[in-house]
């Protein structure tokens, strides 16, 4: 998820409920093929919900609603999925199809979607940092040994 050119939001098999033929790549937490056109929708309340910004791991959004609704994203849940609304961090939980839901209460709120890294993700790319400096370090001490 580190591609800067949003090429991911380009290919609607990636943000349309699911990102692959077959849904072979779903998380666990997907159980059943979704169907869902629109980014944002309300799955109880009524108001409106404008994207203002979106990438391949962030979106930015304002959400008018006249009292409490839940919000469903076509997005599936993945734990280094992060919201924030009006600036606090609030929960986010998967639906029974695997989809991010989350509550707002009424009004009009700036909201903001993430994908941060996890903490595996960032333990395996220490990891690979490491056995490469390990790696160049093996080569260059057997490469001056050659060399003598």
């Amino acid at each position: 998820h580190e591609r800067e050119d949003n090429h991911y939001i380009t290919r609607p098999n990636f943000i349309s409920g699911t990102n692959s033929p077959g849904d072979v790549f779903n998380t666990i937490w997907a159980k059943d093929t979704i169907h869902q056109r629109k980014s944002f929708e309300f799955e109880k309340g009524v108001g409106e919900i404008k994207i203002s910004k979106k990438s391949s791991t962030s979106y930015d959004l304002k959400i008018e609603t006249g009292g409490e609704a839940i919000v469903r994203s076509s997005l599936m849940y993945f734990p280094g999925w992060v919201l924030s609304v009006d600036g606090r961090e609030e929960k986010i939980f998967p639906d029974k199809n695997g989809q991010i839901k989350f509550v707002v209460v009424g009004g009009e709120h700036m909201a903001n979607l993430r994908l941060n890294r996890t903490n595996i993700q960032s333990t395996a790319s220490l990891v690979s940092i490491i056995s490469a400096l390990v790696l160049v370090l093996f080569l260059v001490r057997n490469y001056t040994i050659i060399r003598k």
